[in-house]
């Protein structure tokens, strides 16, 4: 059996000058065609000019995002401390409170479990809110420990009960509080595109 030999493709003739247009940016064409060239010399060769391609038209900037000093403060004792806290004054007390994690909202709705479906739900919920939030009266803990290592639960329990026998004007606005520093932090992330809403 002889092997046939096959002789070589021609080689391929020159190929036609492409337009090609970058999706999603209208008005951005690479290589523009030889009636487009003379406008675009000065940004790019004209078309067939080997593979060196350039983009025509203005380039795309990143949005850079800046921090007020304020948020700079915010963002970092957030990223260190894990929480955001906010003070504030009622009747000349000085209020701090601080967001909320995940185990203070488990503690919350086991509290207001109790109240579900009763008129006292909503007044329930904001009494649990107010009181994991608060970190300090006029610079004393809420509670002191009942023991040298007194549990997280135990020591909600108590804040409750303390929480519980304030009126409903204070309670409402510690309770606002704890929201708006949960609030800001949210808007702080999305500005720095963190997440998103």
């Amino acid at each position: 059996m002889t092997r046939r030999q096959v002789p070589p493709p021609p080689p391929p003739g020159p190929l036609p000058p492409a337009t090609p247009v970058v999706e999603g940016t209208p008005g951005l064409v690479l290589n523009p065609p030889p009636a487009e060239a003379e406008e675009s010399e000065a940004i790019g060769p004209p078309a067939g000019a080997g593979e060196d391609r350039h983009l025509v038209g203005p380039p795309i900037k990143e949005e850079e995002v800046e921090l007020s000093p304020e948020e700079q403060i915010m963002f970092a004792s957030l990223l260190t401390c894990g929480r955001r806290s906010k003070t504030l004054t009622i009747f000349d007390h000085t209020v701090v409170v601080q967001t909320l994690c995940g185990d203070d909202d488990l503690r919350i709705g086991l509290y207001a479990k109790a109240y579900a479906g009763s008129f006292g739900e909503q007044r329930a919920y904001q009494i649990a809110v107010a009181a994991a939030g608060i970190r300090t009266i006029d610079g004393k803990p809420l509670v002191q420990g009942l023991f040298d290592q007194a549990t997280d639960d135990a020591l909600f329990d108590e804040k409750v009960a303390k929480v519980a026998q304030m009126y409903p004007t204070v309670i409402n606005k510690i309770y606002r509080t704890v929201l708006e520093a949960e609030q800001e932090f949210v808007e702080l992330a999305t500005k720095l595109g963190k997440f998103n809403g």
